[in-house]
């Protein structure tokens, strides 16, 4: 009987461990001299990921670690804005208009885009947006939490399982930006702690000065099979980003792990660190291919061009973010959500899909509801969420390719970073 106690102690500890938690959107390649359309992180807006692309996400992030629960968990939801942005810029005047982010993505200056765009549109204000995986944020979050000595505002990551638990903590404001409406519901949660600020993709990515002839660009994984491509392909670490991993996962569900031991084994892939390296690969016409790389719908001519699969799958998913109930500069974060969700930077400055129902992609690409078939957002969410299920798969990734070797591509920050690193 003390047996069986004892193993339902450890199991129910694991558990709770296997809870905690880098497109990004964080800027194509933004440190070589162009923007790339918006990719943020993470890889993409974020640790792809609009921050992230992109994101170096391979991690137990956010749960028991977060330290105790200062009070219920929270049951009323708040009002939307109903402030123009001109009034919320006026409040956020009054305290000083500077607000910290912590931002999930690959290198220091992925964000610089949107902390550029921001600081020309309301002069006088300074957004201190620091980037990091998205798994090394959360955790840093959590450690500041335990402590009482919360740095950031606001905060916008890929690991989607951290935000539901915060809400439950009562660690977030509940707050509904202007335009709350018009919001892909799915993706936000419905009292208003946390919401979706753009959409982040992963596919295939090419160089086409390299490869000139567009019929020979891949359009499926298995085509990265292909003899001409060995030696070309430059790669994340699937088992050092979470949302790298769920796009391989995608992959080995349809072809099995013989594809992915035949990549490995025969096509001498260059394994890399982050989704930036390989978007820096492409740009400085040292690759000729890769997938989940910084690579959006808006790549300027000459540079890399964004291929999605004919039949494959693709991987999609809502970088997510939330204003701290303890915030200590909370009318520039709202006004900071209010402008990042606003039409006219949906429209015109990111990569991807919109996460407003009210804002089509460009041409010719459809909805995402049109590509039902081969992705959905909501499934790397689930995969998020089941931690044992990720450090399992990690860990059989690690088995075959080894161990991430090399330092993080965001650099040390340590764990109450105010600034971003130099860049």
């Amino acid at each position: 009987m003390a047996k069986i106690l004892l193993a339902v102690v450890v199991i129910i500890g694991f558990v709770s461990l296997a809870e905690l938690s880098y497109a990004h959107h964080g800027g194509g390649y933004h440190g070589g001299g162009y923007h790339g359309g918006g990719y943020h992180g993470e890889g993409y807006h974020g640790e792809g990921h609009h921050g992230g692309g992109c994101n170096g996400e391979g991690h137990q992030g956010g749960s028991s670690t977060g330290g105790t629960t200062p009070g219920a968990p929270p049951t009323s939801s708040s009002s939307v804005e109903t402030k123009s942005m001109d009034q919320l810029y006026a409040d956020a005047k009054k305290e000083g208009c500077k607000a910290i982010v912590y931002a999930g993505g690959d290198v220091p200056g992925q964000q610089d885009y949107y902390k550029n765009l921001f600081e020309q549109k309301f002069k006088g204000c300074t957004l201190e947006m620091i980037v990091d995986y998205s798994k090394f944020h959360d955790a840093r979050i959590n450690y500041q939490l335990q402590n009482n000595k919360l740095i950031p505002d606001v905060v916008q990551l890929q690991t989607l399982q951290d935000f539901p638990i915060w809400k439950n903590q009562n660690r977030l404001m509940s707050y509904k930006p202007k335009d709350w409406d018009v919001i892909v519901k799915e993706y936000k949660d419905p009292d208003g702690y946390f919401l979706p600020i753009f959409f982040s993709h992963f596919t295939n990515c090419v160089n086409n000065k390299l490869m000139k002839d567009p019929k020979t660009w891949p359009t499926n994984i298995k085509d990265y099979l292909k003899p001409e491509l060995k030696g070309h392909i430059v790669l994340t670490y699937p088992n050092d980003d979470d949302a790298v991993l769920f796009l391989f996962k995608l992959f080995i569900d349809k072809y099995g792990w013989g594809f992915f031991e035949e990549l490995n084994a025969k096509q001498n892939v260059t394994w890399v660190r982050g989704t930036e390296e390989p978007s820096v690969a492409l740009a400085e016409n040292r690759t000729w291919a890769a997938i989940a790389a910084g690579c959006d719908f808006n790549n300027p001519p000459g540079v890399s061009t964004f291929v999605l699969p004919k039949s494959d799958p693709f991987m999609t998913w809502a970088q997510t973010a939330a204003i701290f109930k303890d915030a200590k500069n909370p009318a520039t974060a709202k006004l900071y959500l209010n402008w990042i969700i606003s039409a006219d930077v949906q429209r015109n400055n990111l990569g991807s899909w919109s996460i407003r129902t009210d804002v089509p992609p460009p041409k010719p690409y459809g909805p995402l509801s049109s590509y039902k078939s081969q992705t959905n957002p909501m499934d790397f969410k689930t995969f998020m969420e089941n931690r044992a299920a990720v450090e399992d798969l990690k860990t059989k990734m690690m088995l075959i390719i080894g161990e991430p070797k090399g330092p993080a591509s965001p650099g040390n920050l340590g764990m109450y970073p105010t600034k971003a690193l130099p860049h």
